[in-house]
């Protein structure tokens, strides 16, 4: 009744029947009523039974069918429901269906609920600043929770009291935690008989066993993302690593985002990478730009103590060398070219191309005795031929 596709035989003909996904239906059926299931899970077919005592009468075994993690969506509910599962049987008539109705134990849905108990809980926390490094509405820091137990996990206020000050100048607000479906562990995800599995049927210590109060209970695993948002208010400089809240027994694994790797948290904080558009950041800015500035200004200003200017407005170069004349002439000629009489500017390109050949062409010198700056001060102070 744990396992689907089972042939069994119903009167003079062997089918298959898929009793768990009847049972499954049954339960939800008989639950989701006043119930919210967040978690719905079977153990292992070959779980082995245990002996108990029922009415002080020995002989009976106890097997643990399902595990379910409920919601109450009435605080006046008291009782859970029954649920029936029917059993096949054949007699000499043919086949007999029975029907097996459970208990309806009573509880407290009024009352807020203590911490369920839950064993080997296990908690890993991934944090990732990166946001923290860029500007505008996308400064957002995330905090990944995943926690797996045998047993209810807890809310997550429950389990890390102090994550929501982790962080000053950002803030955690009901709508900026997303809480994942609770998920229960099964041994065997498809539920098909042992002997049509392709694995091996688990050890028989690697069964699910009942806890001190002879509760039977499965693995659960719940999951949130925590999404901090800036309030305006400077950043603080390090990010608080979260830990268990008081009372809660198990084990934290903190890690960070370090570029594109995931790497473990050492100590109790990390260091934050300061938003691009901080305080702290808008000083540096200033004092840099500031520094580039004068910078600026200096290199003007040496320029223009090297380079002199004539009455004409025209520069003239601090060096005289055959490059830098061929250049102010040329420049010469694109400025006032056009202000000089068509013989005038033909004799300033006979200058310039005789120039180029003299010092650049093949036969090359580099001795002008004076040349270049009679030729230059001739066309740009105005003494033109």
């Amino acid at each position: 009744y744990l396992q689907n596709d089972v042939w069994t035989r119903m009167g003079n003909q062997m089918r298959p029947m898929n009793y768990r996904d009847l049972l499954k239906k049954s339960i939800e059926g008989a639950l989701s009523e006043h119930f919210e299931i967040d978690g719905l899970g079977f153990f292992d077919a070959m779980t082995p039974p245990r002996a108990v005592t029922e009415d002080g009468q020995d002989g009976w075994l106890e097997k643990p069918m399902a595990y379910l993690v409920l919601r109450a969506k009435d605080p006046s509910i008291d009782r859970i429901p029954q649920i029936t599962m029917d059993t096949h049987f054949n007699d000499s008539i043919g086949p007999v269906t029975l029907p097996l109705i459970s208990n309806a134990p009573p509880i407290d849905a009024a009352t807020a609920p203590e911490m369920r108990p839950v064993r080997k809980l296990d908690v890993t926390q991934t944090l990732d600043l990166r946001g923290t490094s860029r500007g505008g509405k996308d400064r957002a820091v995330t905090l990944e929770v995943h926690a797996t137990g045998e047993g209810v996990v807890p809310e997550i206020d429950e389990l890390l009291g102090d994550f929501r000050s982790a962080l000053p100048g950002y803030e955690v607000t009901a709508k900026n935690i997303d809480l994942r479906p609770v998920s229960v562990a099964q041994s065997d995800s498809d539920g098909r008989p042992a002997f049509m599995r392709s694995q091996r049927n688990a050890p028989k210590e690697d069964y699910a066993k009942p806890d001190e109060n002879g509760t039977y209970r499965l693995a659960t695993e719940r999951s949130w993302m925590v999404t901090y948002t800036p309030t305006g208010d400077n950043v603080g400089l390090t990010f608080t690593i979260p830990t268990l809240a008081k009372g809660t027994p198990g084990t934290l694994t903190s890690r960070n985002f370090a570029d594109m790797d995931i790497v473990a948290v050492s100590g109790p904080t990390v260091a934050v990478v300061a938003p691009f558009f901080s305080s702290r950041n808008l000083v540096y800015g200033i004092t840099a730009g500031l520094i580039v500035a004068l910078g600026a200004v200096w290199l003007w200003t040496a320029r223009r103590r090297n380079t002199r200017r004539d009455d004409s407005g025209h520069h003239l170069p601090a060096r005289i060398t055959p490059l830098s004349v061929i250049t102010a002439l040329r420049r010469f000629d694109t400025e006032s070219g056009s202000s000089l009489e068509p013989s005038q500017r033909s004799s300033l390109a006979s200058d310039i191309t005789e120039l180029e050949a003299r010092y650049f062409g093949r036969s090359g010198t580099t001795d002008h005795n004076g040349e270049l700056r009679e030729v230059l001060e001739r066309w740009v102070s105005g003494q033109r031929v």
